[in-house]
């Protein structure tokens, strides 16, 4: 039994698909005389020289030491031993997730006697064998980054493609517009990689994105481990742990503004004059402020971000023309047939006789039919005749505004706390439709059949984001060192069709659609036969399948604890997420209407016919297919799961040439549940 509970947890290593936070860097080294004798217990002091904190330890016999739990920032060490010259080291930059070494020599002398070790840190890594490369705050700052994502420079990481092109989980989803976040690290599937914002998950499940998206200026730096790491990580391929900046002793401040305009973009090949260049206009924009709230002791970080953004779209539609919505179809060119003259001849053929010039007869017209037909707005392209035959120029738009706040204080010798808040409001109109875009609804339409702007396309989003991380380190000894961390991540994006809340189609005499606020809109409404084989723009409020609220929130609980005895630098943890999802989406909310040719055409040969004509006499038509189709969730259900991870990490410096990094690491992953129900039944 035991030997099982072994492999199992080896294998949870290995394969496990969480993570344990990892928000500060780690300092190790050794301490000896000029002959290479070990020297224990002299006092390591590691000294923040933008912030003047500083945290200390004691070398063991061995002459090692560690002080772990480093915020990521530049650092000094100094060495000081009765009988020996104190030493201090040059300031160093120590990342997230490094085990950065410095080793002294002492010379004997008086303690009043320093020396500055001119050397820093190696460059080669030789405490840890894992993968990763940092993102430091300058890189983050001078590059370019469309967007201002920091996610894309993932992509400049050794081993880490692009994910999936053209799909949610790259940025594309209107639902939840969180940016590109998705990447492949040494060939492994992306739903396995991982996001840390101050250690606390970021991962959202249901487009396989981010919930937080830190502005650049909040940024300390960020890493991107892409293999053999720790015990303290559980994610079986990439994993993305981010810093969030911290205020200094001294005042910084910035500030920044990005503007993109149409002026100099070229003309939409379809736009032609004299028609007007489509308008586009983004500004991007914000400040950051930091500073001491008490020097050597408190100190604070803000930053604020905006964005606004018009684009316009030119879109070509297909509409009726004034004749057609008459009920004439005279100039389609093509016979419209009597439905109601099917009959069966003597050869077995179905036949119908064509309607007289055309035209509907006034007792096979359809007022519900006829209504929707005119919802229609006139043809406005001179000379296109029956297709192609409208154009609009639609704006979709932005406005997004968030923040971030910060406090960090060292509350005694042993103890330093930081928490940080997060919060982002998100609202975006994008001219999506179902089986064609975009239309807008013709002026006095609204409020006489209770629609919405567009009777093609449209869909509002709104996406609301906050977090919040607590962190606070203990020292119990100097040997001895405590992490707790907890905190939250939220998101919360409500999508729905460009009408919500309008009962358009009981206005126009669909019954038995508009039944609740989550149906409200009109139905998906596919008009066949506009002529050259060409369908009219289809009559819809946006993608079908809306409303959707895929919201999420991870709460976290996590304490870590590093104790250091002899040669080993033993680290280890147990972290809680409960994990609280909406995750459904409906399919076909407003149902489907479609109005083939397939009653109105010849049924010998299945020339002729209109969908149009159908629709106006009240036909459905589909052909062998369904013409009428709907499905939609009356309740949507909101899971929970809970995830529950332990680890032990010992990092055994075996002697000055060789290192162990040794690690065993527990998961355990409860099934997404609803909360009342237990999470081992489906």
């Amino acid at each position: 039994m035991a030997k099982r509970f072994w492999i199992c947890a080896l294998f949870a290593v290995l394969t496990a698909s969480a993570m344990l936070a990892q928000t500060s860097g780690t300092i190790v080294g050794n301490v000896h005389d000029a002959s290479g004798a070990q020297i224990g217990g002299a006092t390591v002091t590691v000294t923040s020289t933008e912030r003047g904190t500083s945290q200390t330890a004691i070398s063991g016999t061995d002459g090692d030491y560690v002080v772990p739990f480093l915020p990521a920032g530049i650092y000094r060490v100094s060495i000081e031993k009765e009988g020996f010259q104190r030493q201090v080291s040059q300031p160093t930059q120590v990342d997230v997730d490094q085990r950065a070494r410095f080793d002294f020599a002492l010379s004997v002398g008086s303690v009043q006697q320093a020396v500055e070790v001119i050397s820093g840190a190696p460059l080669i890594e030789s405490e840890s064998a894992e993968l990763g490369t940092v993102i430091d705050k300058g890189s983050l700052q001078s590059l370019p980054l469309n967007g201002r994502n920091f996610a894309q420079l993932v992509y400049l990481v050794p081993g880490v493609t692009t994910g999936q092109q053209g799909e949610n989980l790259s940025g594309n989803s209107t639902i939840n517009p969180r940016a590109p976040s998705n990447f492949n690290a040494l060939g492994a599937q992306a739903n396995s990689s991982g996001w840390l914002v101050d250690g606390i998950m970021n991962n959202e499940f249901t487009y396989n994105t981010v919930m937080l998206q830190p502005s650049v200026e909040s940024i300390q730096e960020f890493k991107v481990l892409t293999g053999t790491y720790s015990a303290e990580y559980g994610r079986g391929s990439g994993i993305v742990t981010t810093q969030t900046r911290s205020g200094t002793n001294a005042f910084h401040g910035e500030a920044f503004e990005f503007f993109r305009n149409a002026a100099l973009d070229a003309r939409n090949y379809f736009n032609k004059r004299p028609q007007k260049q489509p308008p586009y206009n983004r500004h991007q924009f914000g400040a950051a402020l930091g500073g001491p709230i008490w020097k050597n002791k408190a100190f604070f970080f803000m930053d604020y971000y905006g964005e606004t953004q018009i684009q316009g779209n030119t879109f070509i539609t297909t509409v009726p023309t004034a004749l057609e919505r008459t009920g004439n179809f005279s100039e389609l060119g093509t016979t419209v047939y009597d439905p109601y003259s099917t009959t069966v001849n003597a050869k077995g053929q179905t036949t119908r006789t064509p309607l007289p010039g055309n035209v509907i007869p006034a007792g096979y017209r359809n007022t519900v039919g006829f209504t929707i037909a005119n919802i229609y707005p006139l043809p406005n392209v001179p000379g296109a005749g029956l297709i192609n035959n409208h154009t609009d120029t639609l704006k979709s738009n932005i406005g997004d505004n968030g923040g971030n706040i910060r406090i960090d204080a060292r509350l005694s010798g042993k103890d330093q706390i930081f928490g940080r808040y997060s919060y982002e409001r998100y609202k975006q109109f994008a001219t999506n439709g179902q089986g064609g875009c975009c239309i807008q609804t013709p002026p006095g339409l609204q409020q006489q059949y209770s629609l919405g702007p567009y009777i093609s396309g449209g869909q509002d989003t709104l996406l609301l984001v906050s977090g919040l991380a607590l962190n606070e380190t203990h020292v119990f000894t100097p040997a001895i060192v405590n992490q707790f961390i907890a905190g939250f991540a939220h998101i919360n994006p409500l999508t729905t069709q460009s009408d919500y809340g309008l009962n358009g189609a009981t206005a126009l005499g669909l019954g038995g659609i508009n039944v609740s606020q989550s149906t409200s809109g009109i139905p998906t409404i596919t008009i066949g036969g506009a002529g050259s084989g060409t369908s009219y723009t289809t009559i819809n409020d946006g993608p079908s399948f809306l409303p959707v609220n895929t919201r999420q929130t991870n709460y976290q609980l996590e304490d870590a604890v590093s104790w250091t005895k002899g040669p080993h630098s033993i680290k280890f943890g147990y972290r809680i997420v409960d994990i609280k999802a909406g995750m459904f989406e409906s399919k076909n909310t407003r149902g489907s209407l479609n109005f083939q040719l397939n009653l109105t055409n010849n049924p010998v040969d299945g020339t002729g016919g209109s969908g149009l004509a159908s629709m106006m006499m009240g036909l459905l038509a589909n052909g062998n297919s369904a013409a009428a189709s709907r499905a939609y969730q009356v309740f949507i259900p909101y899971l929970t799961s809970y995830e529950h991870a332990a680890y032990v990490q010992d990092d055994w410096k075996l002697n000055q040439r060789l290192s162990f990094n040794l690690g065993i690491r527990w998961d355990l992953f409860y099934a997404l549940h609803r909360e009342d129900q237990s999470p081992y039944k489906l």
